[in-house]
Parts: structure tokens; sequence; C-alpha cells
């Protein structure tokens, strides 16, 4: 199981370079399944209410102590074809940002 999500954890982080450079991860992933990724740069109000829009759950950040529309967080302790499917979302989305 380890070695699939360090497996999801790398394609991620390499979609994120290639088709969403606009969204950031800043912290190593270690020893977890969700993903902090910094969506500042996209000026939304409300970022979880644009991706549900867009058909893709994330959780806010700012219960977390993040800054308001700075930070969401996707969970990639899934499928590899799910987390596919949520990328493309994810790129759909911020396109339409």
């Amino acid at each position: 199981m380890i070695t699939y999500l360090r497996d999801n954890r790398d394609f991620l982080v390499d979609f994120l370079i290639k088709e969403v450079p606009v969204v950031k991860i800043e912290a190593p992933i270690e020893a977890t399944y969700l993903a902090w990724l910094n969506v500042e740069e996209l000026n939304l109000v409300n970022p979880v209410a644009h991706f549900e829009n867009h058909e893709i759950g994330l959780s806010n950040g700012a219960p977390f102590g993040a800054p308001k529309g700075h930070y969401v967080r996707l969970n990639f302790g899934c499928t590899r074809a799910l987390l596919a499917e949520g990328l493309q979302r994810l790129k759909s989305a911020v396109t339409a940002a």
C-alpha cells in the first residue's frame, strides 16, 4: 500500500508540474495521503466552491490555519483511475478560473 501511495503522489506531482503549473505543492508529501495545494494565484474567493462546480471535491485549508482562499487539500489515497479523473477535472477548473 505504501508503494501505491508513493506512486500516486509522484503521479500527482508530475501532473501538476506539467499540466497545471499555477497550482503548487510547496512542502514535501511524506507519511500521508493528503496534498496541500497552493491555489493562491487563481485569486478565488472560495476555491472549494469553484472546484466543486467543476465536480472535484477538495477540502478547504482555512480550518487548518491556512490563509482563506490560498490552500486546498487533495486526497490521493484512491485508485489511479480516480486520481487521474480528478486531476483532469482540477485542470478544467483551473482553466475556467
